[in-house]
């Protein structure tokens, strides 16, 4: 599917039980590194197949407004790589 992937988008989660509201049927939207995704495994398979495209860093967390924490939210990202 390589030649396929035209952009992606990331966020992460954690698995709780009933989910918020029922919308992410048994996860919750966390920090990046604060949930069970592995960015960093995803970049390295993105860069062994050459990807050079978009990334789209999704914040959908909304305890807190995006406009509060999106600097911390882009810096936890990049902290990961480090």
């Amino acid at each position: 599917m390589k030649n396929h992937i035209t952009h992606c988008h990331f966020k992460d989660c954690k698995p709780v039980e009933g989910g918020r509201d029922g919308m992410n049927g048994g996860y919750e939207m966390q920090n990046f590194g604060e949930g069970i995704i592995d960015f960093v495994w995803i970049m390295k398979k993105l860069d062994e197949i050459g990807y050079d495209g978009d990334i789209a860093l999704e914040y959908e967390m909304h305890d807190v407004p995006a406009e509060k924490v999106i600097k911390k939210f882009y810096t936890d990202f990049l902290s990961l790589f480090q």
